[in-house]
């Protein structure tokens, strides 16, 4: 498995983006697009569902890997006086999924 810098695919997705907006045919956009497609997923990581007998999540911790697996821009938790704080994202995140 070959490992990409996030510095490179960040640049690939400008580059596409670019392109697409200076494409001079409907076919030269939707050959674009696909290759914005191709780097985007590129840059979200892969998850891969853990078969198990015990699914349930027990703890706001385990939301967040889930959080930031969906949201890999942004963190759930950060840390102030020693202290592990919740994000407003996060927190938005856990009621509107009614956790």
């Amino acid at each position: 498995m070959i490992i990409i810098d996030k510095s490179y695919i960040t640049l690939k997705i400008k580059n596409c983006k670019n392109l697409i907006e200076n494409a001079t045919s409907d076919d030269q956009i939707e050959i674009y697009e696909g290759y914005l497609l191709f780097w985007r997923k590129k840059l979200t990581p892969i998850v891969k569902k853990i078969d198990s007998k015990n699914d349930e999540i027990y703890d706001d911790r385990d939301y967040a890997t889930e959080f930031e697996i969906e949201n890999p821009l942004r963190k759930a938790y950060y840390k102030r006086d020693g202290k592990l704080i919740k994000t407003k994202r996060f927190k938005e995140y856990l009621k509107s999924n009614k956790f």
